[in-house]
């Protein structure tokens, strides 16, 4: 399976040369947080709500005229769109909830949550393992899981709620 496949669709990113206020209003007007940054429409980096805050809380006042560039990470992780989602999965990094999506000229075509890679790959070859078994360690695949709220999972001393013990 590819990334492309489980991707979700992104038209939108900063121009390098816009400022802290726009890429604040980008935020909150897509929801996203990651915005790709990018010059001639290529990705250059990225930046978070968290860096815009803490760039505009050291800059003070004026930081709504700030550039993004100021703010953005550079060299953001990403994946390509035509990758092998197993491949992407070296691309993890457990403090980012996305990867930003490109294609093979670094054009930015989406994002992908890292938990939708953690299922899928769960999926196709049981528990997850590695980087993303590590960011997402409450999410298990493998057969022995016991489900909530069944006979299995409360012993005689704690009946399961709503069951009318005596």
């Amino acid at each position: 399976m590819q990334v492309h496949e489980i991707m979700t669709p992104q038209d939108f990113s900063l121009h390098s040369g816009a400022t802290l206020l726009e890429a604040l209003e980008a935020v909150r007007i897509h929801g996203c947080s990651v915005l790709p940054v990018t010059a001639d429409d290529r990705l250059i980096g990225a930046v978070t709500l968290a860096s815009i805050q803490s760039t505009a809380a050291e800059a003070g006042l004026a930081a709504g005229s700030l550039p993004v560039e100021q703010a953005m990470e550079r060299n953001p992780t990403y994946c390509y769109a035509d990758e092998d989602i197993v491949e992407a999965e070296d691309d993890v990094q457990q403090d980012r909830p996305f990867l930003i999506v490109v294609d093979r000229d670094k054009r930015v075509v989406g994002t992908v949550a890292t938990q939708d890679l953690c299922t899928e790959i769960g999926r196709m070859r049981g528990p997850v393992t590695g980087s993303l078994g590590s960011a997402y360690p409450d999410v298990a695949f493998d057969e022995d899981r016991v489900e909530y709220q069944s006979e299995e999972s409360f012993p005689a001393s704690d009946p399961p709620p709503g069951s009318s013990a005596q």
